[in-house]
């Protein structure tokens, strides 16, 4: 119940940013990288799982996912383990090995 006189509490409206979402502006978030690896291609070729692949440009050697969207890699991953994948590669489909 209000007393007589009193405003009522104030009640912020969507737009109106809580403590919550300041706090998420305010924070100070540091996130260490570690140096990238340089590889040479026999390196990469050692280096990588059966998941990846090496890419051989004139500037870099790059190692990356033989399927790059997450949700289908996933997919891919519990096909693999009941032994149904072929992968898709870019000279055709090749059963997947384990």
């Amino acid at each position: 119940m209000l007393s007589a006189g009193m405003p009522p509490p104030h009640q912020p409206s969507p737009s109106e940013s809580g403590e919550r979402e300041e706090a998420r502006i305010h924070a100070d978030i540091a996130v260490r990288l570690d140096q990238p690896r340089l590889l040479t291609i026999e390196q990469a070729i050692e280096w990588i799982n059966d998941d990846e692949l090496v890419e051989v440009t004139p500037a870099a050697v790059r190692v990356r996912k033989r399927i790059l969207d997450h949700s289908k890699r996933k997919t891919a991953e519990s096909a693999n383990a009941s032994g149904l994948l072929r992968v898709q590669t870019p000279s055709g489909s090749v059963p997947a090995t384990t």
